[in-house]
């Protein structure tokens, strides 16, 4: 008895183990994120890590998390500036115009939002899996994210209820929440990506 209690491999210890890799993912995105430049990059590194390591049950979620950083640094900084100027223009448009609708406008303004913070969560998922440059990763982006429409909006939704959930709770779900929306995005864009990968990848 003693000893399944203890035992690494067992049920309990996996589930602590699955969520202290998912906290500490978290917390290095977010530190990782801080200088806004680099967000894209980790962006990139967190998916990469969360959807190859971390979800396979691997053990190299750590080094794979570094190594897809320093390696999509340079290739992330353009499509991260592009990104933020996206949403901070989703963001302005928000409180310029839909502060003052009634609440049926409000949720049609915010449901024609998730196409475009749809077509955002493809970038560095894609940048991750694919070696593009940066035409060709915002061209693939919005291909693919036209292509599957219903997984857009799902990514989308997503992405709006993370923000919410950090602007109402005074930042604390960024313990948690980047890894975890991570997984989210993992469960709909890897059925994508496997179309498009070699066998032998």
């Amino acid at each position: 008895m003693g000893r399944r209690v203890f035992n690494p491999e067992s049920g309990p210890w996996k589930i602590l183990g699955w969520l202290g890799d998912l906290l500490i993912l978290s917390m290095l995105w977010v530190v990782c994120s801080a200088p806004l430049l680099t967000a894209g990059a980790a962006s990139a590194a967190l998916y990469d890590a969360v959807a190859r390591s971390l979800r396979p049950g691997k053990t190299d979620t750590l080094p794979r998390f570094f190594q897809t950083l320093r390696a999509e640094l340079k290739n992330a900084l353009l499509p991260t500036l592009l990104c933020l100027a996206v949403l901070a223009l989703l963001l302005w448009l928000d409180l310029r115009f839909a502060a003052g609708l009634s609440t049926l406008l409000r949720g049609v303004f915010l449901a024609v939002l998730l196409v475009p913070t749809g077509i955002c969560c493809w970038v560095f998922p894609l940048l991750s899996r694919f070696t593009l440059d940066f035409n060709s990763l915002c061209r693939n982006s919005v291909r693919l994210a036209l292509g599957h429409v219903p997984a857009t909006l799902a990514l989308g939704l997503g992405a709006m209820v993370c923000l919410w959930l950090v602007l109402r709770f005074a930042f604390l779900p960024l313990f948690l929440l980047p890894a975890l929306f991570a997984l989210y995005l993992s469960l709909f864009l890897e059925p994508v990506f496997r179309q498009y990968e070699h066998p032998e990848e």
